[in-house]
């Protein structure tokens, strides 16, 4: 379906383009330049359109792949306008309270400090405190912040097929540009480790955090890591580990 058909208000593009694109990366958005990756000013879901929506889509949708946040945020606000509350609300009662994510939850102001881990960001072997930033408007896009036992329960729930099994199948289908897969479903990431064994997850990459969490569903493996660092150069190493635990 259109994305106008959601959000009509969205400023016109020399291209229509759909949901099932902004969820695979292949509509056509731009991704952040100069600094906003790290805008720090709080903005609601709609308001941080404003960002980014007067720009030109960067290629015809369906045309390319393009990973980026803004993907998502469009996604939460079309979202919202068909539920009538807001993305954060409807995540809340729909996903993290029936799933018991009790440590899930976005990052605010008022939330206590006590067991938050404090951000860094690394400047070649040095570390210093990361900039603050604010991710409320892109909840979607990577503003939770959550816990290694969290995302343990929610593989779990992939795993044993929780959610209607036809849906989790369209979001882990890889999909395909010009013939060529992009190794990415809907909202999330699809391939084969170095052995050739198929997992699904997602690696996120924050001002002051970093995220690791796959998925092998034939073996049954789930990684979870969480880093109060921005890039920590340790993929190489976590990819390392999901080897070692299905080894023969």
């Amino acid at each position: 379906a259109s994305y106008y058909d959601y959000v009509p208000y969205y400023p016109k593009k020399d291209y229509d383009f759909t949901i099932r694109q902004l969820a695979a990366h292949t509509a056509g958005i731009r991704a952040y330049q100069g600094k906003e990756y790290a805008l720090n000013r709080p903005m609601s879901i709609k308001d941080s359109l404003k960002v980014f929506q007067e720009d030109p889509l960067v290629f015809p949708p369906g045309s390319d792949y393009l990973y980026n946040s803004f993907d998502w945020v469009m996604l939460s606000l079309a979202m919202e306008e068909v539920t009538g509350v807001s993305f954060e609300s409807y995540v809340k009662h729909t996903v993290l309270d029936p799933l018991g994510l009790k440590n899930t939850m976005p990052e605010a102001p008022d939330i206590s400090k006590k067991n938050q881990a404090v951000c860094y960001s690394r400047w070649g072997s040095l570390f210093k405190k990361a900039t603050p930033v604010d991710n409320r408007y892109k909840l979607a896009g990577g503003g939770y912040l959550t816990t290694v036992e969290d995302l343990i329960k929610f593989g779990k729930v992939i795993l044993e097929k929780k959610f209607c099994p036809e849906v989790m199948d369209q979001f882990l289908s890889p999909q395909k540009v010009r013939g060529k897969s992009t190794y990415y479903g809907l909202g999330w990431q699809v391939s084969e480790d170095s052995k050739g064994r198929r997992y699904f997850g997602h690696i996120g990459n924050q001002v002051g955090g970093y995220s690791y969490f796959k998925i092998f569903p034939e073996s049954g493996l789930i990684i979870a890591a969480l880093v109060n660092c921005s890039d920590p150069g340790i993929q190489e190493v976590l990819d390392g580990i999901g080897e070692e635990f299905q080894n023969p």
